[in-house]
């Protein structure tokens, strides 16, 4: 086996829990598909009556939908999230990039929205910052005009092999990233769409200079199947190499539980008691009928012949005295599966409180209430926050690459999930106190945008840019489209502005 597909000690370790929790999300088919995987077959099935057994048992998971609180606990996560935009504030040419952030017609924001999505599954994942290869004789001005300019590729938890680091200057930096890539085999028929594994291989060489290499699969002399480098660069931004790996990882350096793992085994928990019930409640409807005193037939292999009725079987027991009777189930049993059911619901909840919460029965004054909330959200905001501070490092390299300063380089995800909000007497005393020059613009601009009285991607600047627009000596119709100038272009025109606060 080549060095290049060996897989890193925690990929190892944390790949089935991404595979349940793939499954999880992807639903009942794919649970179902399955099979003996996340619902077990009976106990009370004999493994002699095979194809009878395999019949029951696709009847039994049939009959069993798989409930997904999972996807529904994602949903809801990702929602809060995205509940209000990302804050992505960056110079104006890094921001005539951002709507096709990668290349591949998407957003900004709507990357950001993807990537949070994947990585909320597996809590893992990583992003690469590249640029096309060009032709070193070309000038800069020939690379803008081509619109040739650094742009994000997602890599999920799976595609991220192996990573190791060294300690450069005192400081632990990654030194290897291993990405598994599916690539478009060559044909020259249009409708191919098979498929390759290669392993793009990004390192830190010998002088510490960032590479990037290609393997692909080949045959050594003895047959035997490895990978080789095809190919291998060292990407100049600027004219020159780069001193670090350019590939960030979400949400930390490396992979750690996934932050919904435990309500996904409740989940397949809760499937197997449901499964269990549905049978249950299947069997106590329908009685099964035997008979005693009888030699059943046998097969060539000495097994019995089941003797059917309709779809179901009769017990066959070879006593003394022949009987014939039914037997029926009292159902005693399905109330302990009942109060299972309940059991591991109540599990679910208490586990994504911060999102399905059950009523309290006792009551709670604001401030128990507040301090019990912000507790519930802490997990998902520490989330945040972290895919916050990762997407900033990712527009920084960005804007570096694009020889833009990248001081207010910054990208905020919504951790705010309050839903601060003002009527109008409170409005208007904010009003009173900012006219009165006791409350900071600043402070101004946090509240309403808190509180979703300003446009979703309305920044700081753009704030006062637009009050300085409605302070000048302008119309309506020119502060609008001065305003829409700005926010496509970057290019303000000059205003007279008075005191806001008069």
């Amino acid at each position: 086996m080549s060095g290049v597909t060996i897989k890193h000690p925690l990929y190892n370790k944390r790949y089935p829990q991404w595979i349940l929790m793939r499954d999880v999300i992807e639903g009942n088919d794919a649970i179902k598909e399955k099979g003996e995987i996340y619902l077990p077959r009976p106990s009370t099935e004999h493994d002699k009556f095979s194809l009878y057994a395999q019949k029951q048992y696709e009847a039994f998971k049939f009959r069993t939908p798989f409930i997904d609180f999972t996807s529904q606990v994602k949903d809801c996560l990702h929602g809060m999230l995205e509940n209000t935009p990302a804050r992505i504030e960056v110079p104006q040419k890094v921001k005539e990039i951002l709507n096709n952030i990668d290349y591949q017609g998407n957003s900004c924001d709507q990357f950001i929205s993807n990537c949070i999505e994947d990585v909320l599954i597996t809590s893992f994942g990583g992003c690469l910052v590249d640029a096309p290869k060009v032709d070193p004789n070309m000038s800069k001005l020939q690379a803008e005009k081509q619109k040739i300019r650094p742009y994000l590729s997602y890599y999920n938890a799976e595609s991220i092999t192996f990573w190791d680091y060294k300690v450069i200057n005192g400081i632990k930096t990654v030194s290897l990233v291993v990405l598994q890539e599916r690539v478009k085999k060559d044909s020259k028929d249009m409708f191919c769409i098979d498929t390759k594994t290669v392993y793009r291989v990004l390192f830190l060489n010998e002088n510490n200079v960032y590479a990037q290499s290609i393997f692909e699969q080949t045959k050594d002399n003895k047959g035997n199947e490895t990978y080789i480098p095809v190919s291998t660069i060292i990407p100049e931004i600027n004219g020159k190499p780069l001193n670090y790996i350019p590939f960030v990882f979400f949400p930390f350096n490396e992979p750690v539980k996934p932050i919904l793992y435990d309500i996904a085994v409740a989940n397949l928990h809760h499937y197997v008691v449901s499964a269990d019930y549905q049978n249950g409640a299947h069997l106590t409807s329908r009685p099964t009928g035997y008979f005693t005193g009888h030699q059943p037939e046998t097969d060539d292999k000495g097994n019995p012949i089941p003797v059917y009725v309709g779809t179901d079987v009769f017990w066959q027991l070879p006593e003394p005295e022949a009987k014939v009777g039914v037997c029926s189930f009292s159902g005693e049993g399905i109330e302990h599966l009942e109060k299972e059911l309940d059991r591991t619901e109540s599990q679910i909840f208490t586990l994504a409180s911060h999102i399905i919460s059950q009523d309290k029965k006792t009551a709670e004054n604001k401030d128990a209430v507040n301090l019990r909330r912000a507790g519930e959200d802490a997990k998902i905001a520490t989330f945040g926050k972290n895919m916050s501070y990762r997407f900033t490092q990712l527009l920084k390299m960005i804007a570096e690459w694009m020889n833009e300063d990248t001081e207010d380089v910054i990208v905020e995800i919504n951790t705010d999930f309050s839903n601060l909000s003002f009527d109008a007497n409170a409005v208007n005393s904010i009003a009173n106190i900012f006219s009165q020059g006791k409350l900071p613009l600043r402070c101004l601009y946090y509240l309403l945008r808190s509180s979703h009285y300003l446009e979703p991607d309305m920044t700081y600047e753009d704030f006062v840019y637009l009050l300085d627009l409605e302070s000048a000596s302008l119309s309506p119709t020119e502060v609008d489209t001065a305003y829409k100038k700005f926010k496509r272009t970057g290019q303000k025109i000059k205003v007279e502005t008075s005191d806001w606060y008069s």
